[in-house]
């Protein structure tokens, strides 16, 4: 009888120690660093303690990507970089209230100078989400992960104050009012960003597979329409102004594959990214690669009167948002319109098919090669 009144007791206990090991494992600890108007994160694991960087015995002279002078710790003298130069980022930086973050890695302990630092927080392990691969440099890929902020990740946690120095002035100002635009931020590692990092090898892509023929042919179009094709309805977007052989670009995708056209959405940059990466923007609680198609596609122009669409790609996990002109058509299918070939300038490897309107091609771009690593 006792053991009975008991075993309830008993079992509560073990879950609620479950519950706390699975609560310690999920959550990890990090900071946010500041360079100018621009926030990066890094895990508490690969840091090492933060100064002040009047601390820093400077060098005369230093040029980009170069040491910039050393700091004395109690295991010897460590290297300092500007986190500007190792991100290659233009940014104005903010001279009288700089830290020095020294980093533990691989290569040793060596140190980034940035703007401001905030307190340690805390994140859940699922609100660390990968990096697209479109937006990163293969051969670098100096970022671990997206963080993305909810309500409750914000808030600071107590740290030893003799080890982490807190400029909550700078914190303030600095730090959280970049995360107020744009609720992510970039996880950074310390082994990629090291300058003695060497560059990944990039495997050579199959071209083998690649759609190099209109998505419908000639003899495809003579068949008798079906009840799939009847149906549904073809989204027409200009993503330039450029025209090509006197015909207008424009880009066709399915009503189902557009989530939503927006004004505008919080973003943030993506350094060392190709220059068609516009940054990462934030939508409906996840980042999504924000791209200039045409620039993508080999296209040249520009567009005024802008929005932005996001769109799915043909696996669900492929988002895409993209700028495109303000005038947005919707189509039925089947389309009165004949397969032509890839217009000149676009790369063929990222279109399914393209079709001639009246005074336009419309391509249909595969969205999922497209998001590929250039």
């Amino acid at each position: 009888m006792g053991n009975e009144t008991k075993s309830p007791i008993v079992a509560a206990l073990k879950r609620a120690n479950i519950m706390r090991k699975q609560t310690a494992i999920e959550l990890v600890r990090i900071i946010r660093c500041a360079i100018g108007s621009e926030t990066y994160c890094l895990e508490m694991s690969s840091v090492d303690s933060v100064a002040e960087a009047s601390l820093i015995q400077r060098f005369n002279q230093t040029t980009k990507n170069e040491q910039v002078g050393i700091i004395s710790i109690e295991t010897g003298d460590v290297p300092v970089y500007r986190l500007c130069d190792r991100l290659d980022r233009q940014v104005v930086e903010t001279a009288d209230r700089q830290h020095v973050v020294i980093l533990k890695s691989s290569f040793g302990r060596w140190a980034i100078q940035v703007d401001s630092v905030s307190r340690v927080t805390q994140v859940r392990v699922d609100q660390i989400v990968r990096v697209p691969e479109v937006v990163m440099d293969p051969t670098r890929n100096v970022f671990k992960g997206v963080v993305v902020f909810s309500g409750g990740s914000h808030s600071d946690i107590a740290t030893e104050t003799s080890r982490f120095l807190i400029d909550r002035e700078s914190d303030k100002t600095a730090t959280e009012a970049a995360e107020e635009s744009a609720s992510i931020s970039l996880l950074l590692s310390s082994e990629r960003l090291h300058p003695d990092a060497k560059p990944l090898q990039v495997e050579d892509s199959d071209e083998t597979h690649h759609r190099t023929h209109p998505l419908l042919t000639a003899e495809s179009q003579n068949e008798p329409a079906t009840k799939s094709t009847r149906k549904g309805q073809v989204v027409v977007l200009s993503v330039t102004d450029a025209v090509e052989l006197n015909q207008h670009c424009c880009v066709g995708l399915s009503m189902a594959q557009v989530l939503e056209v927006v004004a505008t959405l919080p973003t943030i940059p993506v350094p060392t990214a190709p220059s068609f990466v516009l940054g990462l923007a934030f939508w409906r609680n996840q980042p999504v690669p924000l791209l200039n198609l045409a620039e993508r596609f080999g296209l040249n122009g520009d567009i005024k009167n802008r929005r932005l669409v996001i769109a799915r790609g043909t696996e669900s996990s492929d988002l895409i948002a993209f700028p495109v002109e303000s005038s947005i058509r919707a189509l039925k299918l089947p389309l009165e319109a004949k397969p032509c070939l890839v217009p000149v300038g676009v790369r063929p490897d990222l279109v399914r098919g393209a079709y001639e309107l009246q005074q336009e091609t419309l391509v249909v771009p595969d969205l999922h090669r497209v998001l590929a690593s250039v």
